[in-house]
């Protein structure tokens, strides 16, 4: 199983995560490192994109057609990541307020749903500690509905790999 170095430039602090931990521990600003081989620096975009990517990962798993305050909330993330000053933080409160009330609502599957379109929400709004500890949380509503997080650390290392 691989293992992954989070390097904080700022502090000089460094530790170790095995392949299983990687998602639920991202750092924002951090430098991750495989086997001493620079993988990229997580960035805010990085946690809202992960996040994002494991909201559609449950939504690929659900039957039937999302929430309607779901897909807005998710809606709104699409025009943040197009434009980040596009959205206020109001209409981001809003939104994850919404997309919580659906998880309250929904069935099993769609609350894993709600719950992962209102930690992508609360990504964008939050600090960058809230919202990496939101991805975490993201990663693990992910993992419950049966997305590995050894699936969730390969995704995150091609995206950081790719520059995009």
């Amino acid at each position: 199983m691989p293992e992954y170095t989070l390097f904080d430039p700022t502090t000089g602090q460094q530790w170790t995560l095995i392949e299983t931990w990687l998602t639920r521990e991202l750092e924002l600003n951090c430098i991750l490192l495989r086997e001493n081989e620079h993988l990229g620096i997580i960035t805010h975009r990085d946690v809202v994109l992960f996040t994002q990517w494991c909201t559609g990962k449950i939504l690929s798993r659900m039957k039937g057609e999302p929430d309607q305050r779901v897909t807005r909330a998710l809606r709104l993330v699409d025009k943040w990541l197009e434009d980040e000053q596009s959205v206020t933080s109001d209409e981001l409160e809003a939104a994850a307020g919404i997309a919580w009330a659906a998880a309250q609502d929904a069935l099993v599957v769609d609350v894993a749903t709600a719950q992962a379109a209102a930690r992508t929400v609360e990504t964008i709004m939050r600090s960058a500690w809230t919202a990496a500890r939101a991805a975490g949380r993201a990663a693990e509503t992910a993992r419950s509905v049966g997305i590995s997080y050894e699936a969730q650390a390969q995704w995150f290392v091609e995206h950081l790999q790719s520059g995009k």
